[in-house]
Order: C-alpha cells, then sequence, then structure tokens
C-alpha cells in the first residue's frame, strides 16, 4: 500500500477531481513528463514574473528589460518540451516578449509586492492539512492586501473561472485577506493583458476547504484500497492534454481520445 499524503494542495484536489488516475500517475506513481510548449510557456513567464516582482520588493522600482527577462527565461524552458505538435518556438517567443512588455505597462507598474511564492497554509477543522503557493502579495494602503495570481492562456478568461477556482478562497483566507486578482496575459493573435478581481466571502472559504477535506478523504480511501478510476467522460481526457494516456489504455482498456 502507498503511503497516504500528509496534505492536500488546491491543485492536488483539482486533478483528482477531474480524474483519479491522473492523480495516481502523478502523485503515487511519480510519472512526470516533459511539459507541453504551453506549460514551458508558462513557466518561463511565472519566472520572469517572479524576477521582476522580487527586485521591486527591494528597489521600488518596475524593470524595464521584462522582454529581455522573458526571452531568457524561455531559451531554458523550451529545451524541456519534447512533443511541440503545431506550436512553433519563434512565434511563441515573440508572444512572450510582447506579452511581458504588455504585462509590465498594464499591470506590474500598478502592484507593489511584499511577498513572492507565498506560502498558503490552513488546517481544516477534522485536521486536513491544506497548503499552497501564492503567485504574489501585494499591498495597497496601509494594511491591505491583494493576492496577485499570473494566468498564460490562450484565450480570454471569464469571471466565472476566477469563481470556479479552489486556489482562490483558500490563497485568500491563508493571506488574510478577500480581495484576490488574475493578471492573465493572454496569447491571442493580438497579444493583450486581462485583470479579473474578485471579493471572497466566508461563504466561498466554506465551500472551497470542504471540497479539498472531501477531496482528501476520498484520497485516502482510494490509496488504502488502490483503486483509482479513470474520467474518460471529462473533457480534459484526450491525448493531447493528458500525459498519461498510454499508461492509462494500458492499465484500465478503452481509448483515450484524440
Amino acid at each position: 500500500m502507498s503511503e497516504i499524503p500528509k496534505y492536500i494542495s488546491p491543485s492536488q484536489a483539482a486533478m483528482w477531481l477531474r480524474c483519479q488516475a491522473q492523480w495516481k500517475y502523478r502523485y503515487v506513481d511519480g510519472l512526470k513528463s516533459p511539459p507541453s510548449a504551453a506549460l514551458a510557456f508558462g513557466k518561463a513567464f511565472d519566472n520572469m514574473s517572479n524576477a521582476v516582482y522580487s527586485l521591486k520588493m527591494v528597489t521600488g522600482e518596475t524593470a524595464n528589460d521584462t522582454a529581455d527577462l522573458f526571452a531568457a527565461e524561455w531559451d531554458k524552458a523550451k529545451v524541456q518540451v519534447e512533443l511541440w505538435e503545431d506550436e512553433d518556438p519563434a512565434k511563441l517567443l515573440d508572444q512572450g516578449t510582447t506579452l511581458a512588455t504588455l504585462w509590465r505597462n498594464d499591470i506590474a507598474v500598478t502592484v507593489q509586492p511584499v511577498g513572492v511564492q507565498v506560502p498558503a497554509n490552513l488546517i481544516a477543522d477534522d485536521g486536513t492539512q491544506i497548503h499552497g503557493i501564492v503567485d504574489t502579495v501585494a499591498q495597497v494602503g496601509d494594511n491591505h492586501k491583494v493576492v496577485h495570481e499570473l494566468k498564460t492562456k490562450a484565450k480570454s478568461m471569464s469571471e466565472a473561472d476566477i469563481q470556479r477556482s479552489l486556489q482562490v478562497p483558500i490563497y485568500a483566507e491563508a493571506v488574510g485577506t478577500n480581495q484576490v486578482q488574475w493578471d492573465v496575459a493572454v496569447k491571442t493573435k493580438v497579444p493583450k493583458t486581462q485583470v479579473i478581481q474578485t471579493t471572497v466571502t466566508p461563504r466561498d472559504v466554506r465551500g472551497a476547504v470542504s471540497q479539498l477535506v472531501g477531496a482528501k478523504r476520498q484520497i485516502n480511501a482510494s490509496v488504502q484500497s488502490g483503486d483509482f478510476l479513470p474520467n474518460r467522460q471529462n473533457m480534459m481526457c484526450s491525448k493531447r492534454w493528458c500525459a498519461y494516456w498510454e499508461q492509462c489504455e494500458k492499465d484500465h482498456g478503452g481509448t483515450v481520445p484524440s
């Protein structure tokens, strides 16, 4: 029997709710796959943002060379991609450098960070440990804080997306604020940025904690029994979006959609 995990994170819970088999391959078997082009792009953008905000905490100034910083991070991230499918690394570089400049001018200059990659830890009433990492915590005024999460997407996001997120209430509660802002870099034909804001209520926090506690309880039972079901009905179950599709077909039969 595998060891029961000591804690759960919003990202783990989201994967569990999406597909138990996928969670098992990642967190029990420890299977890791080369990142997709989209994941590598997101990592490069995150690293650029972290560097800019870390420096700004010290100097109070927003770096001007965000495009160059992204390009340097992209050079490191892209070598890990094995399957490019229909993505073009040169096009992604152009999109990334354009978006890095837009992100700086539209968003970063307005943010005064007080924390980068901040641990978000909660303990539920039943003792369940919840852990996560907040991208950036910003200060507004004397005492008010805002959680900033950076997203890189192929298309625009909506207010419904932020309302569905398990991260948002958990991170807000852990930081001690009710304000969360998603800063979105959108890789459309004409790259653009989005700012999506929400106010987290106690009801939101209770709902997110309840889902994470329930997911952790189910995970514990599955680890003890060894039963992890694939979710072939989920729209993300495809050879394009799941790196474990081949192993899943071997273990569970059937065909993962293309």
